[in-house]
């Protein structure tokens, strides 16, 4: 791990390792304090790259978790806008951001010098956070499927260039598996979305069920909760369906990961319908019986689940 001066300076021709700007009023979470949920694993995670991209993988989830975690009091959405912007050019020109701590930016940006990665798509990941400034309503899927591209497809191109993945045609696949993913996770964590009043269920669907937001923090099960929360399962299977074609791409460790999470997602969706879509009585979880079985099913290639 490089130090903090020789990480901006090698991700930075040019740049002085004291240009890191700060805002008065503005708060970084400490490091410590950026954690994913531990409960499920994180597609192509820490652990799933060889040693060599292991770091390199390593700083660019905790980037994006980071800024996952990072929360403002906003006057207005506008205001989040403008301020993101600013720090998605700040990103663009690799200089440490406001809202996450300023190791997190510059291990990314190492990553992304060292690995020859666009820190374009870091950027986006900044740009489309102000989307997360309270409340994140999504108006019908166009818009939630705008705003995944962005946040999570922007995070998933990282990670596929530096498995080597940079073709064209890949693009659309690797964007429909971070989709996929991204909503799976959403769907098994809605009661912590609720509480930090983020809907990942669009409005338009809402409204064609009869189910209100308050409806959802209240979780309370009718034939409409679960018609609105099959739809949203349709939607994930479709996006885990056209993403399975970069497969064939794939080989080695890279192919084994990828069939472990896409064979992962299709259990987790799996179990939401044995549990009648209630999101609300249990916590998801993969149990070590569970990941162990999906290993099995990655080496005889068995795609049900029981």
């Amino acid at each position: 791990m490089l130090s903090g001066k020789s990480r901006h300076l090698l991700s930075c021709p040019g740049k002085s390792a004291l240009d890191s700007p700060t805002k008065q009023g503005t708060q970084v979470a400490p490091r410590a304090a950026v954690q994913g949920d531990k409960r499920l694993p994180q597609p192509f995670g820490r652990q799933a790259w060889p040693t060599s991209l292991r770091t390199a993988a390593a700083s660019l989830w905790e980037f994006h978790l980071a800024l996952e975690s990072w929360e403002k009091t906003w006057e207005s959405r506008e205001d989040a806008v403008v301020f993101l912007a600013e720090e998605a050019a700040r990103a663009e020109s690799c200089t440490p951001l406001r809202v996450i701590p300023s190791d997190i930016c510059e291990d990314a940006y190492a990553a992304c010098s060292q690995h020859d990665l666009p820190v374009s798509y870091l950027a986006d990941q900044v740009r489309v956070a102000a989307r997360f400034a309270q409340p994140l309503r999504f108006e019908d899927a166009l818009d939630l499927g705008r705003f995944t591209q962005q946040w999570a497809g922007s995070h998933a191109m990282l990670l596929a260039r530096l498995a080597g993945q940079k073709g064209r045609w890949q693009r659309p696949s690797i964007g429909e598996l971070a989709k996929a993913f991204f909503l799976t996770g959403r769907m098994c964590d809605l009661k912590r979305d609720l509480a930090r009043d983020r809907v990942f269920v669009p409005m338009a669907d809402l409204q064609q069920f009869g189910v209100s937001v308050d409806h959802l923090r209240q979780g309370v099960m009718s034939d409409a909760m679960r018609r609105l929360m099959w739809k949203q399962t349709v939607r994930i299977r479709d996006a885990f369906a056209r993403g399975l074609a970069i497969g064939n791409d794939l080989a080695g460790w890279q192919r084994r990961t990828f069939c472990k999470h896409w064979l992962g997602g299709l259990y987790l969706l799996a179990e939401i319908e044995a549990r009648k879509y209630d999101l609300w009585a249990r916590p998801f979880t993969l149990s070590r019986w569970r990941k162990a079985q999906l290993q099995l099913q990655v080496l005889t290639g068995k795609t049900s689940f029981r």
